[in-house]
């Protein structure tokens, strides 16, 4: 079998896996396992690794599943393969808030090889701030929205 082959098969597998439900405590969790498993193609297939990482990141609801895919996948791609990596993730979280969770706010811990380095820690922090300016600005558009449906049951009533 291909180191293409395989990869592919391991992301099958995990995909029929999850999402899933967590285990009972002290049990082996399947997911978790089919997670580790895909991302031992990491070092060969950043790439496919990484649209594996940020399909479930949009997906994963609860905190088991997203700590899987941060803790397993997402901090090792972006420790071996950040230049690549990290502008598929910008994007991913700039248009997606359960991605973007993984990012903002900013932390320095657990970072891991390539991520410590100044120019890319520079980075991480300038998409934290870019994150914040986006939750800002959909926040400011909550009431906004709130103050114009209301207007609408005032004309309404009125009429």
């Amino acid at each position: 079998m291909s180191l293409d082959d395989a990869v592919n098969r391991a992301i099958q597998r995990a995909e029929r896996l999850l999402p899933g439900r967590p285990v009972a405590a002290g049990k082996v969790d399947p997911r978790w396992r089919a997670i580790i498993r895909v991302g031992t193609f990491i070092d060969s297939h950043p790439q496919e690794v990484c649209r594996f990482a940020i399909k479930w990141a949009k997906r994963a609801r609860g905190h088991d599943l997203a700590a899987a895919i941060y803790c397993c996948l997402i901090e090792h791609l972006l420790e071996r393969h950040f230049d690549v990596i990290f502008p598929l993730f910008r994007e991913a979280a700039l248009k997606n808030a359960r991605v973007a969770d993984y990012f903002y706010p900013y932390s320095p811990y657990f970072k891991l090889g390539q991520t410590e380095m100044p120019k890319n820690v520079a980075r991480q922090k300038r998409l934290s701030r870019e994150l914040e300016r986006v939750q800002a600005a959909k926040q400011h558009m909550k009431p906004n929205k709130q103050r114009q449906h209301r207007t609408k049951k005032q004309k309404t009533a009125a009429i």
